[in-house]
């Protein structure tokens, strides 16, 4: 996210929030897009070259980082279809859970199961995932 990209240049570069410093995380932000380096999606940034995407175990993560709010869609997704590859079948309700202990996260929240749910369902409808006598697959 770009609050974190944020965060983390000020921490690389040994600086504090400041005008100057948002202005120059700014501009090296807008140059590394125009310059195809890093995707934008919203508030989310991806590096451009890359195709593939890294589901991240975020438990050494400061408290600060691990945020499910801040995993991104894909990453969620990726997560998703992982737990249900791994699986060879999964009931829906038990995806969450799966899915958030993959991600790193000890515990799944009422908003983490309905927010992964939700992107399950998209799964779903796009048929990247099936529904098979009760149990989500990845399609044949």
């Amino acid at each position: 996210f770009r609050d974190m990209a944020y965060i983390r240049f000020l921490d690389a570069a040994g600086k504090r929030t400041g005008t100057r410093n948002v202005e120059s995380f700014e501009k090296g932000l807008s140059e590394a897009i125009s310059e195809q380096e890093v995707r934008r999606e919203g508030d989310v940034l991806f590096d451009a070259k890359s195709t593939t995407v890294t589901v991240r175990d975020r438990r050494k993560l400061s408290t600060d980082e691990r945020k499910f709010e801040w995993v991104a869609d894909p990453e969620l997704d990726e997560a998703i279809l992982i737990v249900v590859r791994q699986s060879f079948g999964i009931e829906k309700e038990d995806i969450s859970i799966a899915a958030s202990r993959l991600l790193g996260f000890d515990r799944t929240s009422e908003p983490m199961r309905v927010r992964t749910d939700a992107r399950v369902d998209m799964l779903l409808a796009f048929g990247r995932l099936v529904e098979r006598e009760e149990q989500i697959q990845i399609p044949v």
